[in-house]
């Protein structure tokens, strides 16, 4: 929080007069963690998922589960991992071109 502080003092016909202001700004800075999430929170599902298999491959320290964060085991996940694949090759194609 900012605060500034003026005080202007006036002479006129022999009397002294004095004013004080006070003005109070706040100021607010998003880090660039903070961006990064909302970016994240606004992608599409379809997007984010993409970002998130592209981040798996780039960075071997990172690896995924066949369990969801409620530890259920995902029964279509062969399936999904082919549609999913399917749709990283459209999006490497799309980045190629320059789309």
């Amino acid at each position: 929080m900012l605060k500034t502080y003026h005080a202007k003092v006036y002479y006129m016909a022999q009397k002294l007069i004095q004013t004080q202001e006070q003005k109070l700004a706040q100021i607010q800075r998003l880090s660039q963690q903070q961006m990064l999430q909302v970016k994240l929170l606004e992608m599409p599902l379809t997007e984010l998922e993409e970002s998130i298999q592209i981040e798996l491959d780039d960075n071997p320290a990172l690896e995924t589960t066949n369990e969801d964060v409620y530890g259920v085991s995902d029964n279509n996940e062969h399936e999904d991992d082919n549609a999913f694949n399917r749709r990283r090759k459209k999006q490497k194609e799309r980045e190629r071109r320059g789309f």
